[in-house]
């Protein structure tokens, strides 16, 4: 995942969705849809970036990435008005 992560960075948002998508066995990951999302959000695909955090928030369980994840999902509101 890091390496998708990296790739994403450096190579652009939709190479890391690219790579990201090719990893199989991460779907319960609150890091991987947090990543989706990220990239999601760069690529401006504000529906897809906002389900992914959506995910992310009801997979991750400590109060501090719960939080982290509400605020991108809170960006994406304001975003969107």
């Amino acid at each position: 995942m890091n390496r998708a992560i990296a790739l994403g960075y450096s190579d652009g948002p939709q190479k890391g969705i690219d790579a990201l998508l090719k990893i199989v066995g991460l779907e319960k990951s609150h890091l991987y849809h947090s990543a989706m999302g990220d990239f999601f959000l760069k690529n401006r695909d504000y529906t897809a970036a906002l389900q992914s955090y959506q995910t992310a928030l009801l997979m991750a369980k400590l109060p501090t990435e719960q939080r982290v994840i509400a605020s991108k999902i809170e960006y994406i509101s304001h975003q969107n008005k």
